[in-house]
This record gives structure tokens, sequence and C-alpha cells, in this order.
């Protein structure tokens, strides 16, 4: 069953979603059910969201891991099982990006960069690569980070 947000999203005509997924909190769950789900969720909003206005893209889904911190110290292995079972759906299902989020600004930089450099790596050797700083109509591979200011070194990540 979808949930209300991406109906309201359709009812309204918004084109691109952010699914929201936490890492930690589903490893009770097999990867191959989450993908499933994952699967259901952006197949769903291809054919029922809005196409984008002026653009012959497909729309732009992107997966927000809104618990990488905590996965990356907890489960690491999965979290990359889970980069990498994104990476490997079918072109016209999965999304354009992933965004992870630090939601309390606490983490240093040297950390999140090693997140950010796992990840990305996960993309590039599964054939998610971003080419959108040699074309900006490239939308595919993107990797987002998303801090929220709470102890004070969102500013000292961001940088």
């Amino acid at each position: 069953q979808i949930d209300a947000g991406l109906q309201k999203m359709a009812k309204y005509g918004i084109s691109s979603a952010v699914i929201e997924m936490d890492v930690n909190y589903t490893r009770t769950v097999p990867m191959k059910e989450v993908i499933e789900v994952l699967t259901f969720v952006l197949t769903w909003a291809n054919r029922n969201l809005q196409p984008l206005r002026k653009c012959t893209d497909r729309r732009r889904h992107m997966v927000n891991l809104r618990d990488l911190p905590v996965a990356m110290m907890q489960c690491p292995q999965r979290t990359l099982a889970l980069v990498k079972s994104i990476a490997d759906l079918p072109k016209d299902i999965r999304p354009s990006g992933i965004i992870f989020e630090e939601p309390l600004g606490e983490y240093f930089g040297d950390e999140v960069a090693n997140w950010t450099s796992a990840i990305r790596k996960v993309m590039d050797d599964n054939d998610w690569v971003s080419k959108f700083q040699q074309d900006a109509k490239g939308i595919d591979g993107m990797l987002l980070y998303h801090v929220h200011e709470q102890y004070g070194l969102a500013n000292a990540t961001a940088l």
C-alpha cells in the first residue's frame, strides 16, 4: 500500500519524490524484501506522479538514507549492500541518486568523508556513476549530503 504522502504528491501534481529509508532499523528484514518494497514504491511513483515539465528526462526520485551515521557504525556491510542493490535496479526504476542525512550535526568531517567515499565507490563500482559535472542534463548517480545544525559541526562537515 502506498503511503498518504505519495498519494498527495500524485493528487497535487508533484513530479519527483524523496523516498526515506532507515537502514539500521530494517536490519531484521531481508535485503531482498527491502528492495522489493523500494522497487514497488519507485514503480508506483513513476506511473502515478506527473512527468517532469520541459524535460525529457525521467522523474528525479531520490532515496534518503535517514539513519546513515548510525547504520555505518552498526551495520556498514548492510548499508553498502543496500546501496549496491539500489544501483543494480533497472535504470528506468532506479532513483536518480541517494541522499544521506546526518540528523544531529555531531560527526566530524573525516567521518562523513569516509562514509561519502564508501558510498560513492559502491555506486561507481556498480555503474551508477554521476556525470552531472560534465552534463547538467545527466541526472543519475547523484550523491547528496544533508546535515542538520544541532551541535555545531554542520558547517565543518559541509566544507
